[in-house]
């Protein structure tokens, strides 16, 4: 990462401006459902099967087997075709859920 990146990012965190929360753990749920945790504490679901048929890279989940694949990534989910939703997505479209 260059000088100038690392410094915008210690520029934002020092502003006080929000980051979404970061992904650590998730569960599936039935279907394409996950039940997602983050950071912060929050869970949240996420319906992953609107996604499905979008692209080539998202067609792959629509085997539960494969869809069952996906790891905790750098703060996201991630398939091993290298598919991922940004963390922002998951937070910003999925539905909090309570403990």
């Amino acid at each position: 990462m260059s000088a100038t990146l690392t410094q915008d990012y210690v520029d934002i965190v020092d502003s006080g401006v929000e980051l979404t929360p970061e992904v650590v753990d998730f569960a599936y749920l039935d279907g394409f459902r996950l039940l997602i945790t983050f950071d912060n504490g929050e869970k949240r679901m996420f319906d992953v099967e609107p996604y499905l048929d979008r692209s080539p890279m998202t067609r792959p989940l629509r085997s539960v087997d494969y869809f069952h694949q996906a790891l905790c990534s750098d703060g996201t989910i991630e398939w091993p075709n290298g598919l991922n939703f940004c963390q922002d997505t998951f937070y910003g479209l999925g539905i909090p859920v309570g403990d």
